[in-house]
C-alpha cells in the first residue's frame, strides 16, 4: 500500500517543506488524489521516527483496514475507527474520527487526508482542519499559485508544493486491487465464529444472495477492534467471519461496505449498497 517511486531525488520546495516542518507537531497534508501525499508522508517520518500517522483516507489507505481512519506509524497499526464506507463523503464521521485520533495520538502527528478537495471535499478538508488544530498545512498540488482548498487558518502557517514528479496517475482497477489487498489483510486469520453481542444500530435485512455487509467488533467501551463480514444472526448468535478480536466483543458495527465471498476469503465490492436494497 506505501509503495511510492524514488524518495532519494526531491523537489527543492519539498526539500524546503521538509526542513520547515522539522518542529511541528500537528502536520495537516492535503492534496488530489495522486499527487504525492503518500511519498511526502514517508519522506516527512523517515527523518522524524516519533511522529504518529494519522489516516483519514478511507479508501486509498496508508495504515488500516478499508473504510475506516487510522492511527500509528508506518509499520504498525495503533488503533482504527470504523467509517463504514470506502467513500470519503461521511465528513462528520471523518472529522469526528481526526478529532478522536488526533487525542489519543500522545504526542507529534502528521495527519494523511483523502484526494476529495472540490466542492464538499473542500469542505471536508476545512472541518478536518478544525477538528485536529494543526500547526502546519501542507498542500500538495498541480499549481501552488491556484487558489488554497481550505481558507486560510488563522495564524497557522500554510506551505503549498508542486506536485511530485515520481506520482502516478492510478486506475480505477489498480485502487480497488489497493483496497482489496488492504481487505485481506484486515481479514487474515479469519474463521467462522458466533457470539453474542448486540447490533449497533439494530439487525440488518439480509440480501438472498451471496453478499453480506462489512461490519467492525466493537468492545464494551465502544472502541472498534477488528473487521469481520457478517453471514447471519439469530437464536444461536451473531455468525461472523473473523479475524480473533483481542477482547470480547460487545457490539457489531455496521456501515455501507459490502462482501462477496470467492476462493479462499472475501472480495470487497466497490458499490456502497448491494442492488437488493432500498
Amino acid at each position: 500500500m506505501l509503495g511510492e517511486a524514488d524518495e532519494t531525488h526531491l523537489p527543492p520546495d519539498w526539500s524546503e517543506a521538509l526542513a520547515r516542518a522539522a518542529d511541528s507537531r500537528r502536520i495537516l497534508v492535503l492534496g488530489a488524489t495522486d499527487v504525492g501525499k503518500t511519498r511526502f508522508i514517508r519522506q516527512l517520518m523517515g527523518d522524524r521516527a516519533e511522529l504518529r500517522l494519522i489516516d483519514l483516507d478511507p479508501g486509498q489507505k496508508m495504515i488500516g483496514p478499508p473504510g475506516t481512519a487510522s492511527l500509528g506509524n508506518l509499520s504498525e497499526l495503533g488503533r482504527f475507527i470504523f467509517l463504514g464506507s470506502t467513500s470519503a463523503s461521511n465528513l462528520g464521521g471523518i472529522a469526528r474520527a481526526a478529532a478522536a485520533l488526533a487525542a489519543d495520538a500522545g504526542g507529534p502527528f502528521v495527519v494523511n487526508t483523502a484526494g476529495f478537495i472540490a466542492g464538499l471535499g473542500a469542505r471536508l478538508q476545512a472541518i478536518t482542519a478544525k477538528a485536529i488544530a494543526p500547526d502546519l498545512v501542507i498542500e500538495i498540488g498541480p499549481d501552488p499559485a491556484s487558489d488554497p482548498i481550505t481558507p486560510a487558518i488563522a495564524g497557522v502557517p500554510l506551505i503549498r508544493l508542486h506536485r511530485s514528479p515520481a506520482a502516478r496517475r492510478k486506475s480505477s482497477s489498480v485502487r480497488a486491487g489497493i483496497r482489496q489487498r488492504a481487505f485481506e489483510e484486515a481479514l487474515a486469520g479469519a474463521e467462522l465464529v458466533s457470539i453474542a453481542a448486540s447490533f449497533h444500530r439494530g439487525p440488518p435485512a439480509l440480501p438472498p444472495g451471496a453478499e453480506r455487509p462489512v461490519c467492525a467488533l466493537a468492545d464494551e467501551a465502544g472502541a472498534d477492534m477488528c473487521l469481520a463480514v457478517l453471514r447471519g444472526f439469530g437464536e444461536a448468535g451473531v455468525q461472523l467471519d473473523a479475524p480473533p478480536p483481542p477482547r470480547p466483543v460487545e457490539l457489531v458495527r455496521l456501515g455501507k461496505m459490502w462482501a462477496e465471498p470467492r476462493t479462499g476469503g472475501w472480495k470487497l465490492l466497490d458499490k456502497l449498497s448491494p442492488s437488493w436494497s432500498a
